[in-house]
């Protein structure tokens, strides 16, 4: 067995997290032009439903509510950055779709991108707020951070040594 088998290289996800490094810049670059030019004129279903919520838990029921589902199929469906065949920190090339992965600088996940769009149009528990402002504001406020394309592998690692908690 040789050796370069039987050790792991060890790679340096810190650089996913530095907005100095060349990674991030080019990925939030990426990411915001993305949304600049797709966004204004998508016709997802989730941009379409003028469905009103309301929940008796508030802005974090509404969080949980869409979090699983719809938020996970939104980024899916919206972000589709088919010409990117290498994962962006090991550098594997890969026929199959790679991970979108959300850049865990400051704690950011997913649910806090979906909460900070929420309370941008949160009144009360009783006024409805509808998906579709909600869900173009979670795309939007995505343009803050780098999306990653990562293979399966990278983006376990990455978020398990930057659990936010």
């Amino acid at each position: 067995m040789s050796l370069l088998n039987s050790s792991p290289i060890m790679l340096d996800y810190r650089i996913l997290n530095d907005p100095e490094s060349e990674v991030y810049m080019k990925a939030h670059q990426r990411t915001k032009n993305y949304i600049d030019n797709k966004l204004p004129r998508s016709r997802l279903k989730y941009f379409r439903n003028k469905t009103g919520l309301t929940n008796e838990d508030g802005i974090d029921g509404l969080v949980a509510h869409l979090t699983d589902n719809a938020a996970t199929n939104c980024i899916k469906n919206f972000f589709r950055f088919n010409d990117i065949k290498e994962c962006e920190v090991c550098g594997v090339s890969s026929d199959k779709p790679l991970d979108r992965a959300h850049c865990n600088h400051n704690g950011v996940s997913r649910p806090l991108i979906l909460k900070r769009a929420i309370e941008h149009y949160y009144t009360d528990v009783n006024t409805p707020v509808k998906v579709n402002e909600i869900m173009r504001k979670f795309i939007e406020l995505h343009g803050e951070m780098p999306l990653y394309m990562l293979c399966k592998k990278c983006h376990k690692e990455y978020d398990k040594k930057n659990d936010p908690s």
